[in-house]
């Protein structure tokens, strides 16, 4: 049952003393598709490297990018350049005592680590180069009666929030932008009142592109309809969302 499950912060997903749900914004906007998903949030919730490689990616990308930033606004980037090789690997080797099974050999660590540097310095150069003003990943909590959410943005400037993203698709006149990335910058403009983009960089066509998803209504509205879903344990599946599903092999084996 998903109340086991709810007791683990480090899922994003908590349901706190006082009785109210607690969300970071990744688990939000995947429950808000499709709450059947929470079957599967915590099941997901293992040591296996292979099996996270494109969580520790990105959220290597993210850090290494707002290392780089930072170094920037102290006047230190020559300096960042030459620690950038040093940083990712010193987070590979931190992410790698908590994801200890299946790790990569050294050679692929070693891509791994060329292609997260590789998307850092050209999210952080296209940041230095379009924005006059900016601040990486400040956190803002969102307080009301049924819930609390945690938004951390990857960036805010000047003309709004910009998040990080990586593909490994070419970017394209048709390029595909996921429900949940556009739901998630819904998120951020709703709560923030600010503008949100996404700016992706392509790994296959060595690319950025900068984009402003759709807007959705009734965020808040959503989101009270999920806590209702979660107390009253009603946790349907959305059929609509199963193409994309990253949980779609283990929810077809569900009984």
């Amino acid at each position: 049952m998903y109340l086991d499950y709810i007791k683990q912060d480090d899922l994003g997903f908590t349901k706190l003393p006082d009785g109210r749900y607690f969300f970071r914004t990744s688990v939000l906007t995947a429950l808000l598709q499709c709450p059947y998903k929470l079957h599967f949030i915590a099941k997901n919730n293992t040591n296996d490297f292979q099996k996270h490689i494109a969580l520790i990616k990105g959220k290597a990308v993210h850090a290494t990018t707002s290392f780089l930033i930072e170094m920037y606004k102290a006047g230190l980037i020559k300096d960042a350049v030459k620690l950038a090789d040093k940083f990712i690997a010193n987070y590979l080797a931190e992410t790698i005592k908590v994801y200890n099974k299946n790790v990569p050999n050294k050679q692929q660590l070693q891509l791994l680590q060329n292609n997260i540097k590789i998307a850092a310095f050209n999210f952080a150069k296209y940041t230095f180069k379009n924005f006059k003003s900016y601040i990486t990943e400040k956190t803002f909590i969102i307080d009301r009666d049924s819930f609390v959410l945690k938004l951390t943005p990857d960036l805010i400037t000047e003309i709004g929030i910009i998040d990080y993203k990586t593909t490994s698709k070419p970017i394209t006149t048709r390029f595909y932008i996921p429900y949940d990335y556009a739901l998630q910058m819904a998120i951020y403009s709703y709560y923030l009142a600010v503008d949100a983009q996404l700016l992706y960089y392509s790994f296959a066509s060595n690319q950025l592109l900068l984009t402003k998803p759709g807007s959705f209504k009734n965020i808040e509205e959503r989101i009270l309809r999920l806590v209702e879903i979660l107390e009253t344990n009603r946790l349907y599946k959305n059929t609509y969302a199963c193409a994309t599903c990253f949980y779609r092999s283990m929810c077809m084996l569900q009984k």
